[in-house]
């Protein structure tokens, strides 16, 4: 696990404890996050305003191409995912996560199935996904 490079298949990440000042000094290749090296976002789950350990990751869950994109969970600050939520299974991009005050969860997308020109595109269009209060517990686990 540890000899794998970041970018061959799985998401790296980098640990920092005192919020950022100073970094871990090996990237971790985290093989619960399959990405084929393409942007991903990363967000703090709060709750009744406070910082937790949970964190949200939106990404392409596939090895070599940038499809399947999914927001992922991690109860330990980033050591280990699981797979929550589906966001678009065709060809996807980059993307960006948020938590609002509401409790909703959103994701901003690139993605594409081909209805410009027949051929999917991951950077076709650009897509929004609101997941409310009411379902983030259903979809996230949350």
């Amino acid at each position: 696990e540890g000899d794998l490079p970041a970018g061959e298949g799985y998401r790296g990440s980098n640990f920092s404890s005192d919020g950022g000042a100073t970094w871990a000094s090996s990237l971790t290749v985290n093989t619960d996050l399959i990405d084929p090296g393409c942007q991903g976002a990363i967000c703090n789950v709060k709750k009744d305003g406070m910082p937790t350990n949970t964190l949200l990751v939106s990404n392409c869950k596939h090895s070599t191409s940038r499809s399947n994109l999914v927001i992922s969970k991690s109860t330990d600050g980033g050591r280990t995912w699981s797979k929550a939520c589906d966001v678009f299974t065709g060809r996807a991009a980059y993307s960006d996560i948020i938590q609002l005050t509401d409790g909703s969860v959103c994701v901003l997308y690139e993605c594409g199935d081909g209805q410009i020109d027949g051929t999917a595109n991951p950077n076709e269009r650009i897509s929004f996904l609101r997941i409310p209060k009411s379902m983030v517990n259903v979809k996230l686990g949350l």
